[in-house]
């Protein structure tokens, strides 16, 4: 066979082999387009102090492969970088928490992705998660009785700056007040009663669903 007649055949081969790499990219991008397209969810764990959240945060996290922002963890970084105060300092980091938390959500909500949010999130702050890029919400409730709430706060080991002696007195007003029971938010409500075994696999598996 001639020379000319071996490059054709090599123009030949690659005329049919390179559509079809074209053709497999082409439909990588559009798959990983489509597993893109549903809108973000966002895992809200919530409930009152000592409720066990971020128990439940962190197995979820680990069931599901799903980052947690925990405002706790948020506020001690913030003591340990800038200090600890009074109460009333230890106020006004709270609210920088929060504040970085829902920055974060946003960061991650906007590149396409689910998280976990865990917080003893307050009625009222929904306007916060509303001003979220667009997302889905799933909910989950933590509550136990005040009496194991009271025996948990007062024995759990927490960072200084929480001031967590001093605080403690409020916890009754703040169970009986209903400020820390479900968002009004659109979504699922999963509510757990945390004095009782926890199944973090059934509700893994609820969640799971949803992603």
């Amino acid at each position: 066979m001639t020379h000319s007649g071996t490059q054709a055949q090599s123009v030949k081969r690659h005329s049919r082999t390179l559509p079809q790499t074209r053709i497999a990219a082409g439909a990588a991008l559009v798959s990983c387009r489509m597993h893109r397209v549903r809108t973000p969810l966002i895992v809200v764990v919530t409930g009152m102090p000592a409720a066990g959240k971020t128990t439940v945060a962190e197995s979820l996290s680990r069931a599901l492969a799903l980052p947690v922002i925990a405002r706790d963890t948020i506020k001690e970084r913030l003591y340990d970088t800038l200090g600890v105060g009074d109460l009333e300092w230890s106020g006004r980091l709270g609210g920088a928490a929060f504040a970085l938390l829902f920055d974060l959500a946003r960061v991650l909500i906007e590149s396409g992705h689910a998280l976990i949010l865990e917080a003893n999130f307050f009625r009222g702050s929904e306007p916060r998660f509303f001003a979220l890029p667009e997302h889905r919400v799933m909910q989950i409730h933590c509550d136990a009785p005040l009496d194991i709430l009271v025996a948990r706060y007062t024995n759990r080991p927490r960072h200084q700056g929480h001031h967590d002696a001093e605080k403690l007195k409020e916890l009754p007003t703040r169970f009986q007040s209903g400020v820390h029971e479900p968002l009004d938010l659109p979504g699922n409500l999963i509510r757990i009663d945390t004095s009782q075994r926890v199944d973090v696999d059934a509700i893994a598996a609820q969640v799971r669903g949803h992603i």
